[in-house]
């Protein structure tokens, strides 16, 4: 709900709600459907494998119109941060992508998010590279213990926040 972005492009908190509750049912539905989708009592974990793509064509429609729905500003503001942000994107066919890793209000501060990202995340990668955005300042210093370091930031427009990209370097395998 507090996430910059959306805050961002859906300042009205009730209508941010219904926006990000049915992006998130989207997200996850497409996930389990491809086999994209961890999720215990610590939380959520998307992570698209190198290549893959979270949605299919009618999924992705649905998500457009959801998001320039709720876009409160002229859509040529969201239409020229997104192809800004996208042009720095660090994917290929080797890199992995973290879509989401959530966490529930009770578990974070807790050791949660860093064991999905230890036990799902990493343990996934064999030593491919992972990427991911993030709107939060505080998400930085969370992912740097896992690697992850700032390739990007991109401001997303006057009064808007900024995005970071970031990215995990690839590792050798293990002997």
């Amino acid at each position: 709900m507090d996430d910059p972005f959306f805050v961002w492009a859906t300042p009205d908190e009730t209508a941010r709600r219904g926006v990000l509750r049915a992006m998130f049912s989207l997200a996850v539905e497409a996930a389990a459907a491809r086999g994209f989708l961890w999720m215990d009592e610590r939380g959520v974990v998307v992570l698209l494998p190198p290549g893959r793509k979270l949605y299919g064509e009618e999924q992705a429609a649905k998500i457009q119109a959801i998001t320039r729905n709720a876009f409160q500003s002229p859509l040529v503001l969201l239409d020229d941060y997104k192809r800004r942000l996208h042009a720095g994107d660090p994917g290929g066919t080797d890199s992995w992508y973290l879509q989401y890793l959530t966490v529930p209000a009770a578990g974070r501060s807790r050791g949660a998010g860093g064991s999905l990202m230890k036990d799902i995340v990493l343990a996934r990668l064999d030593g491919a590279p992972l990427w991911l955005h993030t709107g939060r300042r505080t998400n930085l210093s969370f992912y740097a213990k896992f690697e992850l370091q700032t390739i990007a930031t991109t401001w997303c427009e006057p009064g808007g926040p900024y995005v970071h990209t970031l990215r995990r370097s690839p590792r050798m395998p293990r002997l």
